[in-house]
């Protein structure tokens, strides 16, 4: 999985503490588990961090290498250096729950300023 994550604005602290506005912009995925049973997996992806969550647009038959260049609504963070990051990718399913590709939880430290930076996610 890409993500591009614009650089963190905020106020900094002591104790490296900084907190502000962490922008995440979703571009593309290479996935390696296919949930689908027929047919392309419809992807999508669903983010925490800090209490709050996030979720892309679901790319309707997205398979395997779904690409999104989708900015998703903005997370204030209070301490960038210890927020959790939890980021995973599910399959949407119309009827029944929708089943999970992959996970991969990160300090939001981490990728705080990183650029079209590959993801590793794990099922």
């Amino acid at each position: 999985m890409r993500s591009a994550w614009a650089p963190l604005s905020g106020d900094f602290k002591p104790g490296i503490q900084l907190s502000g506005t962490l922008s995440i912009t979703i571009h593309d995925a290479n996935l390696f588990n296919d949930r689908e049973l027929a047919g392309k997996m419809d992807p999508f992806l669903k983010l925490q961090c800090e209490g709050h969550y996030r979720e892309s647009k679901v790319k309707i038959g997205g398979g395997k290498h779904p690409d999104w260049d989708e900015v998703l609504e903005p997370i204030e963070v209070e301490n960038i250096m210890q927020a959790p990051l939890s980021i995973a990718v599910f399959d949407n399913e119309v009827i029944m729950k929708h089943d999970l590709v992959g996970e991969v939880n990160l300090k939001a430290a981490i990728i705080a300023n990183v650029h079209k930076e590959w993801f590793q996610i794990y099922f």
